[in-house]
């Protein structure tokens, strides 16, 4: 990398995000910070992803499959443990390392390997961003934004997906794609970028590719019902504010805006939720939109300089276009934004939706009667529901527009 494209930002700015992070980390690591999210609020005896990866791990060395619920050893609630589920792939590569440890370690190591995983993307922004204040601005949203804060205290294992994201975006060569191998085997849907890279001769992509898939597929063939299990997991976007993704805000919009006569579905056995059947219907054609247009547009951008934008546009539709899109899976659109940021003259206006993407949702500002139940967002008027779950669509959207222009400009 010529030193022109290199960042070398004051060691000044740098010691005070540091300072900044480490208390954020405390906030979160003593519960302080528990009243910002639904997630941390609501039922926390509720199984988190890593429980639920840990338990698939454990349950397939026991011979029963790496979707059996048994050794969750906690209360799912109302909640179906199958919506956290990935496959097999992503259950053994996030789930190993902890289940193979006993129970007293995880907290710490779960700390540990998220700040490794964070230095890593700190190095790569700062070394491949090259503007000072924008990298800084990128880092601080990473750093302290609520996306990672409560993939920490929420144990969601997004991070390792980010950093594979950022560095699909910003390396070149081998190291590209040994990131997009890990990627596509955490994070299937963002396999698409695979069409990019065909277009752009990144043939490497699709060695990497078929390793993801041959690892998928060996691990299905060792406990064959678990393919028709991951089939059948559960399809519909539902409401609650913990999930903020598009769905989401389809979901409650309609519920509270459209009078139709519900579709009640029973899920993990309880009918927990209406759906409106308009939106029902509404949700199935946006998501075969947006894969559409992500897939297109990955055809047409061919050259090895849109990359960045194609890594985002995927980022992005996972957030259209995902059933349960967690506040931390935001940490993927910042991770596109930052692999757009390092070649666009607009790096300002994707570093500001990135701290955007950082700040609380309105959730700590809405009323909180009924919290401990399944939902207080029953009790709120439209205006608030929307206001919750379009917060962060906003800057998503702004993210999503750019990554999509640049792709469109072959």
């Amino acid at each position: 990398m010529p030193q022109q494209n290199q960042v070398k930002p004051g060691l000044g700015p740098l010691f005070v995000l540091l300072a900044a992070h480490l208390l954020a980390v405390a906030l979160v690591f003593t519960g302080a910070a528990d009243r910002f999210s639904f997630e941390t609020r609501f039922q926390p005896e509720r199984p988190t992803t890593l429980d639920i990866h840990v338990a698939g791990v454990r349950g397939a060395l026991s011979g029963e499959g790496f979707y059996d619920v048994g050794h969750l050893g906690a209360v799912a609630g109302p909640f179906d443990p199958m919506a956290d589920r990935g496959t097999p792939a992503e259950i053994a590569i996030l789930g190993a390392p902890f289940a193979l440890l006993p129970d007293g370690w995880r907290t710490p190591l779960w700390f540990l390997l998220n700040e490794i995983l964070l230095l890593g993307a700190a190095l790569l922004i700062l070394r491949r961003t090259p503007r000072r204040g924008v990298a800084i601005t990128l880092l601080a949203a990473w750093a302290l934004g609520t996306p990672y804060l409560m993939a920490l205290a929420t144990e969601v294992p997004v991070m390792i997906a980010a950093l594979a994201l950022l560095a699909v975006g910003l390396l070149e060569g081998r190291g590209a794609a040994a990131a997009f191998t890990l990627l596509a085997a955490v994070r299937p849907f963002t396999s698409g970028i695979l069409l990019h890279a065909l277009r752009a001769r990144r043939w490497s992509f699709a060695t990497a590719a078929g390793i993801a898939l041959l690892l998928t597929a060996v691990l299905f063939a060792f406990h064959p019902p678990d393919f028709h299990t991951f089939l059948g997991r559960h399809p519909y976007g539902g409401s609650y504010p913990g999930n903020l993704g598009l769905q989401a805000f389809l979901f409650s919009t309609f519920r509270n805006l459209v009078p139709d006569r519900p579709l009640s579905l029973p899920i993990a056995g309880r009918v927990i939720y209406d759906i409106n059947i308009l939106s029902l219907i509404l949700q199935r054609i946006l998501v075969f939109a947006f894969l559409a247009a992500a897939a297109l547009l990955s055809l047409r951008a061919r050259k090895r300089a849109q990359t960045g934008a194609v890594v985002a546009l995927w980022a992005c539709t996972w957030i259209a276009a995902g059933v349960e899109v967690r506040e931390a899976d935001f940490l993927l659109v910042i991770a596109g934004a930052a692999t757009m940021a390092m070649r666009m003259p607009a790096g300002w206006l994707l570093a500001s939706a990135a701290l955007w993407l950082a700040l609380p949702t309105p959730f700590v500002a809405l009323p909180q009667a009924g919290i401990e139940s399944w939902s207080p967002e029953f009790g709120w008027t439209a205006t608030q529901t929307m206001a919750l779950h379009g917060w962060k669509l906003i800057p998503s959207a702004i993210v999503y527009g750019m990554a999509a222009r640049t792709c469109y400009r072959a």
